[in-house]
Order: structure tokens, then C-alpha cells, then sequence
């Protein structure tokens, strides 16, 4: 029954990874194919323009080259002299002949040039032409017989005609007429008639690349013409609809079309014109020229099915060495753990992740939860436990100095003093022992600095004063700030700054809000001052020797008040040495409590 199991499996994978390789191979392939035959066509029409254009260059070349042969001629002032002379002589005649001979001979179309006439159609005819010995003779009682012979408007390869002095079996003509013009007026007093062979199109055509059983027409002013070979015929041609074929061409003046013609039959058309002279060349390109063929698609097809089954076939073997057998040999262990064994098989290890992957990701996922939790419960505690130290890190600190000055007081002096020192101590130990609540008001914090006050006046004999300036706004009073902000700032002002010069000075405090609507608490002192690298130091907390305790005080209140508010608000110290130093206290106003946080992020109530 388990051979049974893990033969189905076997087949299963083996037949999935088949099935989804033929259909992704499959699938592949024709939409490849498909880009591909879309491409295919899409070069073969743009391939078709650019030699439609190449060839309608070279014709247009020919075309304005004789066209300007007869402007030139029409201008010519010999010519205009010839035709208003009454009675022109022999030699004046044969000069504009030879001209005419001249400038005919000079054109690289030349041989395309049926007829080249100057004539007033009176009494003046000049002829040069390429095929007189084909023509009829041509004079002035049958030259009436010429289309356009007469017309008296300049006319460029505006039509196609078939010359009725040449054989029936010649090519047809093209025609272009330019009047001679009487000097600076508009009468006509003659025409030149110039006539070139339509084969000038053929010629150009003949090399042209037709694809697959292609058509080329030419549509002219005298019909629809195809190119049969190396010679133009009458096309039979009919075209019964059009519509815009998809493929858009390179040039404006190219037009890409797909066409029905009258029997039906389906064409791709890629015209051009030629110039503007009234001549287009169209390529019919049949269907089976656009698409590569549809037996191709099968024979991709039948290429990625072999390949797709031998794949299968490969995958299948790898699969079972690399998948299957590891699963039994899992298979086996799981039933040996069932059966009571719980010793350690080297064997599996190099497969033992493919049981475990599940179990160890989970395993994992708890792990990492309970390790974040456990962090962000260890990072609040480390942060309360930080404020608390800051903060009873002053009580040993400052109780060993009001200790100090009782002592020294009772030395020096039995005075009643003693008992206002051991009254106003007293009521700092209070405020000491209610150290669990980390914010007071202001007016507690002004109370607690007056009894330390009261404490080193004593001390100092009246040497020392310190100078509260008046509150005119009591809402500042009521601003919470750390307990025991002030008091260290003060004892560093008197041990720190007045005694190292004497023991004689003074400390003023103020209180203002200033624009940006904080509370701003000033203390300044007359004492000795501090340096740059002093001042950097406290705030760095890197104090050493014999400044370690002023820098620990300022350093710890400036620390809580930054835990209690946020970084924009602490302490900014200015001093210049010999003279002050001035401490100024930033808090935000908040006379309510609402703004004011505990250190663990919870509001003050």
C-alpha cells in the first residue's frame, strides 16, 4: 500500500511538471509566433514602401529633369526672338534648332523623349524628338492632331495619351506643355510641347523586387497601367474596397491599404506617389507574401511538445533522487520516533529540513514574536529604569552637601539659625521622600529652592544672595517640569561658579514665555564661568576630576527634561569666563499638565 502511495506520487509530479511544461511551451510558442508573423508582415510592407519610394525618387528625377528641359526652352530668348519675327531667316531658325538639339542630347533622359516642339501653331514648327523615324512626319496642317497642342496654359505631366503619329505597338506618352509668354506679359505668343515615353516608368520598375506573386500598378492620368515584365500593359484591375490597414507607413506620402478587387480576391496595396505630377505606384502584395507560413506554428508546436516530454522525463529521474527518496527515508525516522527512538540519525540530516521546513518556520515565527516583544518590553523598562537612576542619582548627591553645611554651621556659630537650616532640611527630606512622583509645578519647585536657599545663606553668612525676579503671569507657576530642576542648577551656580572666586556673588532667576509660546527659565550667576569645551562637555556627559558632580547635575536635569518632553526642550548654557555663566531651562507651556508626559510615554494627570 505505501509503494502504492508513493508510486502515485511519483506520477502525479511527473505528469503535473509535463502538463504545465507543455502548456507554458505551447502557450509560449504562439503568442511568439504570432509577434513574430506581425513582425514578419510589418517588414515586408515597410520594406515594400522603402522600395516604392526609391523607385518613385529615380522616376521623379527624370520627370522634373525634362520638365525643366521645356521650362528652360519656354524662357529661351532666341526661341522668344524666332517666334515674333515676321519672316525669321534660315539661320536664325537653325540656331534655336540646334539649341533645342543641344539641350535635348545634354538629358540623361533622353531616350525617354518622344517629341520636343516649339511652335506658335501658324507658321513656326521646331521638332527634335528620339523616335522620328517611327513617327509619321509631322508639320503644321497635322499638328492640330497632338493633344494639348493648343492650350495656352502651362500643364505638368497632367496627362497620358497615346501619340497618333506613332505606331499603335509604342509605349504610350506622358505630357507636359509650358507656354512661351511675350516679355513681361502674360499673352502667350508660342508653346513648347515636350511628350516622354511612359516606359520612363517601366524602366525604373523593372528591377523592382515583386514578392511572392506581387503586382505592381501605375495609375496616371490616361488609366490604371501594370507592369508586365519590362513594358506597361492596360490593368484589368478593379478595386471594390478598402479599408486602413494597421501598419503605419514611414512616409506622409505613402498610403498602406488593405484591398478587395473585383473577383475577390485580397491584397495588401502600399502606394507612393511620384512627386506631384499626378503619377502613383502601388505594390499588390498578395496574403501569402505577408505571414510566415502556418505549418511553421505546428512544427514549433511539435518541437516543444518532444522537448517538453524529455524534460519531463529528465525531471521526473531528478526529482525522484532528489525529492522522493528523502521523503521515505523521513518516513522511516518518523516511524522509528513513533516506535520509542529518540536517538540521533546522522543519516538524515542533509534531509531533515524538508520534514522540519514547516515546524521550523513556525517554530521561528514564535520565536522572533516573542523575542520582539520581549525587546520593546526590555526597551521601556531600560528607558524608566534610566529616568529613575537620573533621577535618585541626586538625592546621595545633594543630601551629603545640606549635611555638610549643618555641620559647618554648627561648628562655626551656635546661633538659632541651626534650628531655620534644620527646618527648612526637614522639609527637603519631605520632598525627597516623595520622589516617586517625577513632575512637579513650578511654585513646588520655587518652594524647594527657597528652603535650599534659606540652607546656604546660612552657610555663606549673607556673602551669597540669590535673586527670584517676579512673576507677573501665575500660569507659569503652574508649568510641570522634573522635580528637582532647579535646586542642582543652583548648587552648581554657588559651589561651581560664586565660591571658586570668593565666595562673594549672586544668582538672579527669571521666568518669561517667549515667542514661540515656551516657558523659558533663566539663571545667571556672577561666578567664574565656564569654557566652550566645558560647556560641551556637560552635555556630553563626560565630565572628570573635580567638575564631575557640576557636570552630572546639569547633565542629569537636562536628560529628564528631555525624557519628560521630547529633544526639542532641555538645557542651553552661555557663559564667558570671569564674568557669568547663565542657564536657561525650555519648557513647553502647559499650566494644566495636559501637554507633560511620564518618562514611560503615559500623560501626567
Amino acid at each position: 500500500m505505501d509503494g502504492t502511495k508513493r508510486h502515485g506520487i511519483r506520477v502525479r509530479i511527473t505528469g503535473i511538471t509535463v502538463l504545465f511544461t507543455l502548456v507554458l511551451s505551447i502557450g509560449f510558442s504562439s503568442v511568439s509566433f504570432y509577434f513574430f508573423r506581425s513582425y514578419a508582415r510589418s517588414s515586408v510592407l515597410l520594406a515594400a514602401e522603402f522600395n516604392l519610394q526609391q523607385a518613385a525618387h529615380l522616376m521623379q528625377q527624370d520627370l522634373v529633369e525634362l520638365n525643366s528641359l521645356a521650362g528652360q526652352l519656354a524662357l529661351n530668348q532666341e526661341l522668344t526672338a524666332y517666334l515674333l519675327t515676321d519672316e525669321p531667316t534660315g539661320r536664325q531658325s537653325l540656331d534655336v534648332f540646334e539649341q533645342m538639339t543641344a539641350m535635348a542630347n545634354a538629358s540623361r533622359s533622353y531616350t525617354y523623349l518622344q517629341r520636343f516642339i516649339a511652335t506658335d501653331s501658324e507658321s513656326r514648327l521646331l521638332q527634335v524628338s528620339s523616335s522620328l523615324t517611327q513617327s509619321v512626319p509631322l508639320n503644321l496642317y497635322n499638328l492640330s492632331s497632338l493633344p494639348g497642342i493648343n492650350s495656352t496654359e502651362e500643364s505638368v505631366w497632367a496627362q497620358t495619351f497615346h501619340d497618333p503619329f506613332i505606331a499603335d505597338t509604342a509605349p504610350d506618352s506622358l505630357l507636359t506643355v509650358h507656354p512661351v509668354y511675350l516679355p513681361r506679359t502674360t499673352q502667350a505668343i508660342g508653346t513648347v510641347y515636350l511628350t516622354a515615353s511612359v516606359q520612363l516608368i517601366a524602366d525604373r520598375l523593372a528591377s523592382y523586387d515583386l514578392i511572392n506573386g506581387g503586382m505592381v500598378l501605375v495609375r496616371t492620368s490616361g488609366g490604371l497601367w501594370r507592369l508586365d515584365g519590362t513594358h506597361l500593359v492596360p490593368a484589368d484591375v478593379e478595386i471594390a474596397s478598402e479599408a486602413v490597414d494597421p501598419v503605419v507607413p514611414r512616409e506622409a506620402s505613402t498610403t498602406i491599404l488593405d484591398v478587395t478587387t473585383g473577383d475577390g480576391a485580397s491584397y495588401t496595396a502600399v502606394s507612393c506617389h511620384v512627386g506631384t505630377f499626378g503619377v502613383t505606384l502601388t505594390h499588390l502584395l498578395p496574403p501569402g507574401s505577408l505571414f510566415a507560413r502556418q505549418s511553421l506554428l505546428w512544427y514549433m508546436i511539435g518541437c516543444v511538445v518532444l522537448l517538453a516530454l524529455t524534460m519531463g522525463i529528465i525531471l521526473f529521474l531528478y526529482l525522484n533522487r532528489l525529492i522522493l527518496k528523502p521523503v521515505s527515508a523521513l518516513r522511516a525516522r518518523i516511524g522509528r520516533i513513533a516506535g520509542g527512538d529518540f536517538s540521533h540519525d546522522p543519516t538524515i540530516e542533509w534531509d531533515s529540513e524538508l520534514g522540519d521546513v514547516g515546524r521550523g518556520v513556525n517554530r521561528l515565527s514564535r520565536d522572533v514574536q516573542t523575542l520582539m516583544s520581549k525587546r520593546l518590553d526590555d526597551e521601556k523598562q531600560r528607558q524608566s529604569l534610566e529616568y529613575k537612576m537620573l533621577q535618585n542619582q541626586m538625592n546621595p548627591h545633594f543630601i551629603y552637601n545640606t549635611l555638610n553645611s549643618i555641620k559647618w554651621m554648627a561648628t562655626i556659630q551656635g546661633a538659632p539659625g541651626i534650628a531655620e537650616m534644620t527646618t527648612a532640611f526637614a522639609r527637603l527630606l519631605k520632598s525627597v521622600s516623595k520622589g516617586n512622583r517625577p513632575l512637579n509645578t513650578l511654585r513646588e519647585e520655587f518652594a524647594l529652592l527657597n528652603d535650599y536657599c534659606t540652607i546656604q545663606q546660612y552657610r555663606y553668612g549673607g556673602a551669597i544672595t540669590i535673586e527670584i525676579a517676579d512673576i507677573s503671569d501665575e500660569r507659569l507657576c503652574e508649568c510641570l517640569i522634573p522635580s528637582f530642576s532647579l535646586q542642582p542648577l543652583a548648587e552648581n551656580a554657588i559651589f561651581h561658579g560664586i565660591e571658586p572666586k570668593g565666595g562673594v556673588g549672586s544668582v538672579w532667576l527669571h521666568i518669561h514665555q517667549d515667542i514661540d509660546g515656551d516657558v523659558i527659565i533663566a539663571m545667571q550667576d556672577d561666578g567664574v564661568g565656564m569654557t566652550a569645551d566645558e560647556i560641551a562637555a556637560v552635555f556630553r556627559g563626560d565630565a572628570q576630576g573635580s567638575s564631575k558632580y557640576r557636570q552630572i547635575g546639569v547633565y542629569n536635569v537636562h536628560r529628564r527634561i528631555q525624557y519628560a518632553f521630547g529633544p526639542k526642550y532641555g538645557l542651553s548654557i552661555y557663559s564667558k569666563p570671569g564674568q557669568y555663566t547663565r542657564v536657561e531651562i525650555r519648557i513647553p507651556l502647559q499650566p494644566d499638565g495636559d501637554s507633560a508626559q511620564q518618562p514611560d510615554g503615559k500623560e501626567t494627570v
